[in-house]
């Protein structure tokens, strides 16, 4: 059996601010390769914005944000490695499905969908909201279905049902 394509569809239980690195942004997911910027390849951040360590692809930012502004927890950005693959993948896609993806493209003129990457997936902790290590805060996010992109019915189904897109976010808003 060949390896298909996968979309995980998760939706936000709180708006969150991000940073924005699609056009007309100067800066892009990429920039994290290069020196003194506010995105850090994550295998170069002290302790990383995540409890494991991170491949060195993955964007994570600077300490400096982080402590600046607290109230941004992630960025909208395309990554290339998934872009290929999934254009790729989408060749073999009829019209139907291929309207829900709706591209982007950044600075460094790379095409493909947004990506959101939150940092962490949970609420950054606050010294006075974590009293002991054992302590968490709740997720953000709640999964809602996965898709093999081949199972074009399943996910026309759920979109027309659930999906409106918003051009302004670029993700898609889920009604029940």
């Amino acid at each position: 059996m060949k390896k298909s394509m996968k979309m995980y569809v998760y939706t936000l239980k709180n708006d969150i601010r991000v940073v924005k690195l699609l056009n007309p942004s100067k800066y892009s997911r990429t920039t994290k390769s290069t020196k003194r910027n506010f995105i850090k390849r994550c295998s170069l951040v002290p302790k990383g914005c995540m409890p494991n360590n991170l491949s060195a692809w993955d964007p994570c930012f600077s300490d400096t944000i982080v402590k600046n502004y607290p109230d941004v927890v992630g960025m909208l950005a395309i990554a290339y490695s998934d872009s290929v693959r999934l254009k790729k993948s989408l060749k073999k896609t009829s019209k139907n499905v291929l309207k829900f993806f709706k591209m982007a493209s950044d600075v460094k003129k790379i095409t493909g969908l947004p990506e959101l990457v939150l940092h962490p997936l949970t609420k950054r902790p606050s010294s006075d909201v974590i009293v002991k290590d054992s302590d968490t805060l709740e997720n953000n996010y709640e999964f809602l279905t996965k898709f093999h992109l081949n199972n074009e019915a399943k996910m026309i189904q759920f979109m027309d049902k659930h999906a409106i897109y918003d051009p302004n976010t670029l993700f898609y808003t889920y009604t029940e």
